[in-house]
């Protein structure tokens, strides 16, 4: 799963103004990556323009799995997470 937010944000600032359930259900965030997306650039799994949609709408964008084992591998990513263990 991928979070999109607006650039040029902290960490604390991000997390304190994502809805409160959102964090429930994800848990810590990690830092991924930084790049640009703008109108003519195309995501791999996204539309560029529903992402940059909700990002001036909501603050962010959630990119969810795509497949039945993206999601198992996502959920035991947030299960050993919130148990303190970091996976491999």
């Amino acid at each position: 799963m991928y979070l999109f937010v607006p650039a040029g944000r902290d960490q604390a600032t991000v997390e304190a103004d994502l809805p409160e359930d959102l964090m429930q259900a994800t848990g810590r965030l990690t830092h991924a990556m930084d790049f640009t997306a703008d109108p003519g650039r195309q995501l791999a799994r996204s539309d560029v323009h529903q992402v940059l949609k909700s990002i001036a709408e909501k603050g962010y964008y959630l990119q969810m799995p795509q497949t039945e084992a993206d999601i198992e591998a996502m959920m035991t990513i947030i299960s050993a997470e919130k148990s303190g263990n970091r996976p491999l």
